[in-house]
């Protein structure tokens, strides 16, 4: 079996494993399992601060924590020992991938609050200008857009020699 350096010290570098599963000569499959679970596990079994947090939370009743595939979640999400977040981090830094993914790191902002309906026509107008137009016969570059909320309706205006 022929085995590519680069490919081998990067496999290497991020902890994994390689083994060949049976005998018979096939195509080789390369299969990649994390052992950061296994990491999780262990780590939670072993954290004092943990195993109180969920003492009290047991006597509670409370429901924050749960357990799935033996790995602890607080509130539905995965609970991650400081350690292995330094791990983590230190790997996203790294990792390209990671670096151009521009992941939401705000909370959604929740419902949207309609704006109040105007009482009369033209009561509550915007304003805006259309600029960089070229210039027409009359010498007017530029277009004054008024637009009524009730109504929906707009006025276009042409507006002339606004230089920017």
């Amino acid at each position: 079996m022929t085995v590519y350096m680069p490919l081998h010290d990067e496999i290497q570098r991020f902890g994994l494993e390689l083994y060949a599963v049976g005998r018979a000569p096939r195509l080789p499959v390369l299969s990649v399992e994390t052992s950061l679970f296994d990491r999780i596990r262990v780590a939670q079994a072993v954290d004092e601060q943990l195993s109180k947090w969920r003492h009290r939370a047991d006597e509670r009743d409370s429901g924050l924590y749960s357990v799935v595939d033996g790995i602890v979640r607080f509130r539905g999400r995965l609970w991650v020992p400081a350690g292995i977040k330094r791990d983590i981090a230190r790997f996203v830094s790294e990792c390209l991938t990671c670096q151009q993914v521009k992941a939401e790191h705000q909370r959604p902002a929740g419902l949207l609050k309609p704006l109040p309906i105007p009482k009369w026509k033209w009561d509550n107008i915007t304003m805006d200008f259309v600029v960089g137009l070229p210039r027409t016969v009359r010498g007017s570059n530029s277009i004054w857009v008024i637009v009524d909320h009730l109504t929906k309706s707009a006025h276009f205006l042409p507006v002339g020699r606004i230089s920017l």
